[in-house]
């Protein structure tokens, strides 16, 4: 979503001494047609992949623990419309310790880094409340994070507070740090284990074969999707670092990347002593081709293994297989889905198109826990400065990041040039929009739906829609996801006929990318019926058959 068609108005709610941003407050307006969904948000306060909701949610505390102390967390529920089989459910770091009883919710279970409470229930217009206990059982960052989807799109919420638990009375603060804050060490499984944030610990180096000349380092890193699965983190900058003496400045002594397969790394270098003093391995998501920072773009994502001490001439170091903190790890979960696009760029050049074969222009995501600022793609500033936010819960959609990142990789095969902007607000993938909204956005599903392989677009809250569906719509019924409007104004079908297109035939969005690169185009219409038989490719009736599955019609 392009944020010259966005802007979100968001609350705030102090908890305790701090203030939290949640979810934007919801009014209720009128059905504007039949076909038209419920406009359940004010004009500018919605996106395709971050859906005006019914509903809203807030979490509170009424203090902040520390180690041993206990708070007790509300969140309150509100719709303007009815809510039936709702999906409630609550995130918290194995950090803190819930007590659910009386609640309604299950008792907790392990997901990954996190436990998680769930709970089926009704919302009404009255909205409803529920109070928890947590106390904290370890100092260090924290997040507790409270969902509600139902069955519609628009009955969906998101919403979290962030602090840090102090290890003493009165030590505990709001927020959880910047991008290299310290990560909790205890309490989290050790392979892989957690990053820490700086190598303060010298531990003494194992020996093993290495080049006479040479100290080399080895190790892995892993990070985990939304269900907790333990990924291979690809493509991850690495750097060797340390200090030649003991109070030498910090050198980097050699860097590399992540394997693509397998997440791991070796690292070797020619020290100039005999011994290095101490050794550690650093990550980052400040990556030459892609990057993931803070929401202010100053800050990338660092993670550090533990420090190795005296390291000789000679050594090989197994630094093990680490994982960045709990409290960041949707920023690194965003960084690894790039790599599915990069493959599937179809650049004949190192970059992300042919335009550029060296200096080349990043896809800078930003994102930071807690964040209220997403999902949309920033083109109002310069070209090279253009950036994609995301929300808290965003990058658990890989097929969201990939919709953000594809607007992204849409604006450098045009060179920056955008189609003036028609996207009606809000505006959803089922319903008719702009032409011109129709294809930006749904190029961007596309992206979305045919690298991830599975032709369907899915929300961070497990909601999803079928890209590919060829059911033509019915008048009877209202617009949704499961009854879409037809033709080239509707972004689901605009996206199916591209997914189609590429499938069956053109051999892949290769030629599509380099299409878009000698030609620009406003809709969908003029890309299919101009530019595609300028580049030599198929609109043959057979073709255009295709296409009118998906209830465009460009028979004649």
């Amino acid at each position: 979503m392009s944020s010259k068609t966005l802007r979100y108005a968001v609350a705030a709610v102090t908890v305790g001494t701090f203030v939290v941003t949640l979810s934007p407050s919801i009014s209720a307006a009128p059905l504007a047609a039949e076909r038209q969904p419920v406009q359940c948000a004010a004009a500018g306060e919605s996106t395709v992949t971050r859906l005006p909701a019914c509903v809203s949610a807030a979490v509170s505390l009424d203090r902040l623990p520390a180690v041993g102390e206990s708070a007790t967390v509300n969140v309150t529920l509100n719709a303007n419309t009815q809510v039936d089989g709702a999906r409630f459910t609550v995130r918290l770091p194995k950090t803190l310790r819930l007590e659910t009883g009386g609640t309604g919710l299950s008792a907790p279970r392990t997901v990954g880094q996190e436990q998680v409470a769930e709970q089926t229930l009704a919302l009404t217009t009255k909205g409803r409340s529920v109070s928890l206990r947590v106390t904290a059982l370890s100092a260090g960052p924290a997040q507790i994070q409270a969902d509600v989807a139902g069955t519609d799109e628009k009955h969906a919420a998101h919403a979290s507070t962030e602090f840090t638990v102090g290890a003493t009375a009165g030590a505990s603060r709001p927020g959880v740090g910047g991008p290299s804050a310290p990560a909790v060490s205890s309490g989290q499984t050790k392979a892989p284990t957690n990053g820490k944030a700086a190598p303060v610990a010298a531990t003494p180096a194992a020996s093993s074969a290495a080049a006479a000349a040479q100290i080399c380092a080895t190790g892995s890193f892993a990070l985990t999707d939304k269900a907790g699965t333990w990924l291979a983190g690809r493509n991850i900058p690495v750097y060797l670092q340390g200090k030649t003496t003991a109070n030498g400045a910090t050198q980097t002594f050699t860097s590399g990347l992540t394997g693509y397969q397998d997440g791991k790394y070796s690292l070797c270098f020619t020290p100039t002593v005999t011994t290095v003093s101490s050794l550690w391995v650093s990550f980052s998501t400040a990556g030459t081709l892609w990057q993931v920072t803070d929401l202010a773009g100053t800050s990338a994502y660092t993670t550090y293994t533990a420090a190795k001490s005296n390291v000789a001439n000679g050594t090989t170091v197994a630094f093990g297989s680490i994982a960045p903190p709990t409290q960041h790890m949707r920023g690194w979960h965003a960084f690894d889905t790039l790599n599915l696009l990069w493959f599937a760029r179809a650049s004949s050049t190192g970059c992300w198109t042919s335009r550029q074969s060296s200096n080349c222009t990043k896809i800078s995501l930003r994102w930071q826990p807690g964040s209220t600022e997403g999902a949309r793609f920033n083109n109002s500033v310069a070209k090279t400065q253009r950036y994609v936010l995301l929300g808290d819960a965003d990058p658990d959609s890989e097929h969201l990041v990939l919709h953000e990142s594809g607007h992204a990789f849409m604006d450098q095969l045009y060179d920056g040039w955008w189609p003036a902007s028609d996207c009606p607000s809000p505006h959803y993938l089922h319903a008719r929009t702009g032409v011109s909204c129709a294809w930006t956005e749904g190029f961007a599903n596309a992206i979305a739906g045919y690298v991830k392989g599975d032709g369907r677009f899915y929300w961070a809250d497990g909601g999803t829609i079928d890209l590919m569906t060829t059911t033509w719509f019915n008048p009877a019924y209202a617009a949704g996801r499961t009854n879409v409007e037809n033709g080239d104004q509707v972004e689901c079908r605009v996206a199916g006929s591209l997914i189609d297109l590429w499938r069956k035939v053109d051999g892949g969005p290769s030629a599509t990318f380099a299409s878009m690169i000698r030609y620009q185009s406003s809709t969908f219409s003029h890309w299919f019926k101009t530019v595609r038989p300028a580049v030599g490719l198929s609109v043959t009736t057979s073709t255009r058959n295709l296409v009118y599955t998906h209830t465009i019609d460009y028979r004649s």
